[in-house]
């Protein structure tokens, strides 16, 4: 088994990796615009309009909130970019700040591009950008935050106030000890609603520190923070704190212990979340000395300098639903080193590498409890336990499967070892197991349905219908158990075949509704030539899909025989499950690329679509207007669905049309007076998004940022 190639490139255009000592600054990230959805909910307060864009006034707004009990708003206007010069107070000792305490209930409240940030020019003293004093409450909406530093909490220190963080970039923050963003001392955290922490450095906690307090991430993205100790993502510390995550992704974080995170004592919930190509002399993704549950994880890329590439657990931790994929060590534990009490169950371990020790899935010196659990693919020393080494400790493995694993299956000892109900092993080297030295028949790591990815069950596999005893509810996927006469080994459950609700009747074909002028190709891909073309509102009959479900296979309108159009310009009524159900034709051989096209109108929509020809060109001598208010009203990312869904304002009249690019790619040209646009981007992210207005005299335009989505 080769390495894949070490690149992580879903942040490509947003976030570059911080390569910082640890007395170097950062240096300041450009204003990102932050999208503003729909419908947000601002509290019942007294609103006036935006404050002058100035430090002073912002200095005196948060001064005259502060004077009342009243929960008060301040409002910057989109663009407003605040930049503070001037230590404001040192709070008693607690480190200098730029801005006054919060002291009451107060909501900053941006829009596009509004930002605060201390200055970063040389000779600007060292300061923090909000102290939240004990009781006080901060709302911060649409804001970008920036160039703080501080000992502790360089960004924001909480200490024992309730501070939400919503829509918002923290960046370039340096503490010399503590929270290189955020210090949460004592208080409640609350951070997400696709917010961005990154390029933050510190001691510990690069992007958040969480002390004697409550944190909770929910769609949020901690990236790049570096830190010389403890936690480069976050730093949960102490009994009694916690923290809950739920959709956070923790990328390319660096630290000594727990590149991504370091639970040190506390209690973390984590449900939904990524955690990818973080790095650390070990527990290059966590480190847990402390509870740790996680449901439905993605464990891949992370690297260990010595032990525990994925998770290092010295307390206690529960995984469920879970994959650990392509984690490496130099020395064991790629995937996981237990040296305190796991139990995993319905979960992955596939394609871990350690250098030059055993264990490459699972080094065990504590107590581990293994159930439905599938280890494939993992590549260790050779000499025994390749996959899984237990030293002196206690392991109980039930219902899972140990297979084709590169070192040996397993190195178990004598005592200590608890063989229950049916085990798999490709190698004979598990004592116990009842399927010893038997071909498991396993596919790929792949998509199955569901997520993370799974090892299949090919039909035949000796794993089918042979676990024992109680069987758990459901797959790693979430699929039920049993799907057959009795439940399958291992972390996949095979599905019998069934009556899919909301297919047609046979001879009742499946109907799709053009949504926009598009293209049909000969084949599922840019690169084939086009076959037909469709206008919107014309009816298709589907009849397949390609593999990865982007394109559908339709009969032709004007031409006899077939063609393929892309998912995103159709509207389908149909499950989920109607389109997993259709066939899926042997796409015809790819042809040699066509030249570039001359005209940048010409050039494909990414979802299949485009408007179908070059609008007639507007006279005016000036460029139109850019688009006003462009943001993201809805994003969907889920396993069978990726879409961004674009609105803006026309505010011009004398546009051509518009050009949308995603990450500077042209995806799609429109006719003049549109003010909407859906794309179904390639998974992955995030995107940066550009709405042009355009006419024969020059364009003018204006960007979003999503958040990606990886499932």
């Amino acid at each position: 088994m080769s390495n894949p190639v070490r690149s992580f490139t879903l942040f490509t255009g947003l976030l570059a990796v911080l390569l910082l000592s640890a007395c170097t600054l950062p240096t300041p990230t450009p204003i990102i615009p932050l999208p503003v959805p729909d419908g947000i909910e601002l509290p019942p307060l007294p609103l006036t309009g935006p404050i002058a864009c100035t430090e002073g006034d912002l200095i005196a707004a948060i001064n005259a909130a502060n004077s009342t009990p009243a929960h008060d708003t301040i409002i910057l206007a989109p663009g407003c970019v605040i930049t503070l010069t001037t230590i404001d107070n040192n709070n008693g000792g607690r480190g200098d700040n730029g801005t006054p305490v919060i002291r009451t209930p107060i909501t900053i409240q941006g829009g596009v591009s509004s930002a605060i940030q201390r200055d970063a020019t040389a000779g600007t003293p060292a300061f923090r950008i909000f102290f939240v004093a004990g009781g006080a409450e901060l709302t911060l909406d649409h804001l970008n935050i920036l160039n703080g530093t501080a000992s502790d909490g360089a960004g924001i220190y909480n200490d024992g106030g309730h501070v939400i963080i919503r829509n918002a970039l923290m960046s370039d923050h340096a503490a010399t000890n503590n929270g290189g963003a955020v210090m949460n001392n004592g208080g409640n955290l609350e951070v997400g609603a696709i917010s961005f922490i990154t390029d933050n450095q510190a001691l510990n906690g690069g992007g958040i520190y969480n002390a004697a307090g409550i944190f909770t991430g929910d769609n949020l993205v901690l990236t790049a923070n570096v830190v010389t100790g403890n936690g480069g993502g976050l730093y949960n510390d102490g009994p009694g704190v916690s923290a809950s995550l739920m959709g956070v992704n923790f990328f390319e974080n660096e630290a000594d212990l727990g590149g991504g995170i370091y639970n040190n004592l506390g209690t973390i919930n984590a449900s939904s979340n990524q955690i990818v190509d973080n790095s650390a002399r070990l527990g290059g993704g966590v480190f847990n000395d402390g509870t740790f549950t996680g449901q439905s994880q993605w464990y891949w890329m992370n690297r260990a300098g010595g032990r525990g590439g994925g998770l290092l657990n010295e307390g206690q931790a529960t995984i469920t639903h879970s994959l650990f994929e392509w984690n490496t060590a130099v020395e064991t534990g790629a995937g996981i080193e237990n040296s305190g009490e796991l139990s995993l169950s319905n979960s992955t371990l596939s394609g871990n590498i350690t250098a030059i020790l055993s264990g490459a899935a699972i080094l065990n010196g504590g107590t581990l409890v293994l159930d439905y659990v599938t280890i494939a693919e993992n590549s260790g020393v050779t000499g025994g336990g390749g996959a899984l080494f237990t030293g002196p400790a206690t392991v109980t493995i039930s219902n899972s499967i140990i297979a084709n694993n590169s070192g040996g299956d397993c190195s178990l000892p004598a005592v200590g070892t608890t063989i229950l109900k049916t085990n798999l092993d490709s190698d004979g080297s598990c004592p116990g197991f009842s399927l010893s030295g038997v071909l498991p028949m396993l596919g790929p790591l792949a998509d199955n349905g569901g997520y993370p990815k799974t090892h299949a069950l090919l039909p035949g596999s000796p794993a089918l219908d042979s676990a024992t005893g109680d069987c758990l509810p459901d797959d790693q996927r979430g699929l039920p158990r049993p799907g057959g006469a009795a439940c399958d080994i291992g972390a996949y459950e095979a599905q019998l075949p069934a009556l899919v609700p909301g297919l047609p009747e046979p001879g009742s074909p499946l109907i799709a509704l053009v949504t926009e002028n598009a293209r049909c190709r000969s084949g599922p891909g840019f690169g084939y030539p086009d076959f037909d073309f469709f206008s919107a509102g014309d009816q298709l009959t589907v009849e397949g899909r390609s593999a990865d479900s982007q394109w559908l296979y339709v009969k032709s309108l004007n031409h006899e025989g077939n063609c393929y159009v892309g998912a995103g310009v159709v509207e389908l009524d149909a499950e989920p499950e109607v389109l997993e159900a259709l066939p899926v034709p042997v796409p015809p051989p790819l042809p040699t690329p066509a030249p570039t096209p001359t005209s940048a109108l010409e050039q494909p929509d990414s979802d299949g679509g485009d408007d179908g020809g070059q609008p007639p060109p507007n006279e005016s001598s000036n460029p139109p207007a850019e688009p006003g208010n462009l943001y993201i009203q809805q994003q969907v990312c889920t396993s069978q669905e990726y879409s961004v869904a674009l609105v803006w304002s026309d505010v011009a009249d004398n546009e051509d049309g518009y050009r949308v690019y995603r990450n500077g790619q042209l995806i799609a040209t429109l006719g003049a007076n549109t003010q909407s646009y859906t794309d179904n981007p390639p998974y992955g992210g995030p995107y940066t998004y550009s709405v042009e207005a355009f006419n024969s005299t020059g364009a003018n335009n204006a960007e979003v940022q999503e958040a990606g989505c990886i499932t």
